[in-house]
């Protein structure tokens, strides 16, 4: 079996006597001779610079632990930060939204529900939207039905103000009684009706008979929900919108 090593002084190594394979060590220059087939050697002159590449390496057999996750692996909710924040906004899979939106397969009444209507809490249309979207009108505001046939007296130089809205009908009828009077003395209420378009601001004027028998005038002006009386006062009785 050939010598696998040789050490020793340079001066003192004959490198001729070498074995493809083998390898010498110069004590006195530091050197490192390998022969190599074909009678070829390899020299290193500065065995640290080798050191340097060598522990700079690591161990075949190495691992990661403690730097690297396994590939595979699992997470706690605890450890993703903000999650248990936005699982609590969120619905349940199974969730459903009974009693905010109506199933899929559903009926309506056309005609009455219970309450609500045209934004009413709850059924689909009350019997006054069912009449306004048939053509008919739309009892916005009925003071003589609601107080046993008495009518609402709106001073002079003063306004009223209807619970709803008039701006979403394109027509607007307003019931009101006027006076006729002979010597200071009320011969006769004249029912009368005035009309308003788009819900803007108009004037209504009323025509009064005077104990003198002069002609005298008064006016409604409405705006939206506003009636205004003026200069003479008035009688209200109904408010009809039509679509």
């Amino acid at each position: 079996m050939a010598i696998q090593l040789r050490r020793g002084n340079e001066t003192d190594l004959d490198i001729s006597r070498l074995q493809p394979g083998e390898t010498a060590v110069c004590l006195d220059t530091g050197k490192i001779i390998v022969k190599l087939t074909g009678g070829n050697y390899l020299t290193l002159t500065d065995t640290s610079a080798l050191r340097a590449i060598v522990d700079g390496k690591a161990d075949s057999n190495h691992n990661h632990s403690g730097v690297y996750a396994p590939a595979s692996h699992t997470h706690a909710q605890a450890d993703i930060t903000g999650l248990a924040d936005t699982l609590a906004g969120k619905a349940d899979s199974n969730h459903n939204h009974s009693g905010v939106y109506a199933p899929a397969s559903h009926s309506h009444d056309a005609a009455v529900a219970s309450s609500g209507g045209l934004g009413g809490s709850s059924g689909f249309m009350t019997g006054a939207d069912k009449e306004w979207i048939d053509g008919q009108g739309v009892v916005l505001w009925d003071y003589v039905n609601n107080n046993n046939g008495d009518l609402l007296r709106v001073a002079e130089n003063t306004s009223f103000e209807l619970p709803k809205s008039i701006a979403v009908f394109t027509r607007v009828e307003i019931y009101y009684v006027t006076k006729t009077f002979n010597n200071g003395n009320i011969l006769v209420y004249t029912a009368a009706r005035g009309y308003v378009s788009n819900g803007s601001t108009q004037k209504i004027y009323m025509q009064y008979t005077s104990s003198a028998n002069v002609l005298s005038y008064g006016y409604i002006t409405i705006n939206n929900k506003t009636f205004y009386a003026g200069p003479q006062s008035i009688m209200l009785a109904q408010v009809v919108g039509y679509k």
